[in-house]
């Protein structure tokens, strides 16, 4: 491969021509990340935000290591200078995070001209991203959570039971997240249980309320869908 290190004059003051491969390289790979992660993203709209704060990140980086070079005094400096901006951009998406830091990971290798590093290392980061798109993995944890809200007689030891028996038949995973006391107009007091599920075969839902609807003592029965993952 081409060695860049002949268009630089040294680390402290490269040349133009140098510093103009370094922004192009950082421009050129990142667009590739960006691109990787708009193709291998399952977010039904992906944010253009996001996809120009990888580039321009990446930009940015390279800037920065550009001006460092190999000097400690500018290192220093440019930490104190950094510390002072405080980011509180929230990203919930750890993948998310991964394909950030890919983008900075690009800038920062051209901007120590190690750009071999940078292009060997974007073509495996992308090739991968794409192989875990089409993999078992990138279906693990997206199964629909369902949000079920039922009151049951407080007294009603048996009913517990069934709907417990209930639960290890139609569901894959629950999660008991909360119980609130209620009173009927009658004056009997109540449990509404909250929980959070997933079904073990799709379109499990209908039978599932059936049974428990059938249930003695079950009363006001809610069942929502949320498509997002969530942690169970």
């Amino acid at each position: 491969m081409f060695d860049f290190s002949v268009l630089q004059a040294n680390a402290d003051n490269p040349t133009m021509m140098s510093v103009v491969y370094a922004m192009l390289f950082a421009f050129l790979l990142s667009v590739l990340v960006a691109f990787t992660y708009e193709k291998t993203s399952r977010e039904l709209f992906v944010p253009g935000n996001f996809l120009q704060a990888m580039i321009l990140g990446s930009m940015a980086a390279a800037t920065v290591m550009l001006s460092i070079g190999d000097s400690l005094a500018r290192g220093l400096g440019m930490i104190g200078a950094l510390a002072i901006i405080h980011f509180r951009t929230n990203l919930r998406d750890p993948r998310n995070i991964i394909f950030m830091f890919a983008g900075l990971a690009v800038g920062i290798a051209c901007g120590v001209h190690a750009y071999n590093t940078a292009f060997m290392g974007t073509v495996a980061f992308c090739i991968v991203a794409f192989l875990l798109r089409i993999t078992p993995f990138s279906n693990a944890g997206h199964h629909p959570i369902n949000v079920l809200r039922f009151h049951l007689e407080a007294e009603d030891g048996i009913a517990s039971q069934k709907v417990e028996q209930l639960f290890k038949q139609y569901c894959r995973r629950t999660q008991h997240w909360r119980t609130d006391y209620v009173t009927s107009a009658e004056g009997k007091v109540k449990l509404e249980y909250n929980y959070r599920i997933v079904f073990k075969e799709k379109g499990g839902e209908l039978d599932f309320l059936r049974a428990l609807h059938s249930l003695a003592g079950v009363s006001k029965i809610d069942l929502s869908t949320r498509s997002e993952p969530e942690a169970l």
